[in-house]
């Protein structure tokens, strides 16, 4: 038997839009998931609030700094495809998370813009 084939998940994007427009999570940079220490609680990039909605485990993404990157669980490769990154975006995301100092509710913008427009109303 073959592995099942991941294919673009627009409610599962439409609930990342939603979870990062939501405000309940922390923003960080440089790595999907950022533990909270003592009463602090945990921050996210962008693509761990993807991770985190997908119901992906914690600790098969809090190591790591991006979606698609050799060595990474399959299950974060996965995650990339069900929400429409291509490492292009990818790049796009971290760069606006990271760099850009863009906030959740921008990103949020530029996915409805860039990748569920682009999709347009297909599964």
């Amino acid at each position: 038997m073959g592995k099942k084939s991941v294919g673009f998940d627009r409610a599962l994007t439409l609930k990342w839009v939603e979870a990062l427009e939501s405000g309940t999570r922390k923003q960080c940079k440089s790595t999907l998931k950022r533990k909270g220490r003592k009463n602090r609680k945990a921050r996210y990039c962008c693509l761990g609030v993807a991770c985190a909605v997908a119901g992906v485990k914690s600790n098969l993404f809090e190591l790591h700094g991006l979606l698609i990157e050799p060595g990474n669980p399959p299950e974060l490769a996965d995650v990339a495809k069900r929400i429409g990154v291509t490492e292009g975006r990818q790049d796009a995301l971290t760069s606006m998370n990271d760099a850009g100092n863009n906030s959740f509710k921008e990103i949020a913008a530029w996915i409805r813009r860039n990748i569920l427009k682009e999709k347009g109303k297909t599964k």
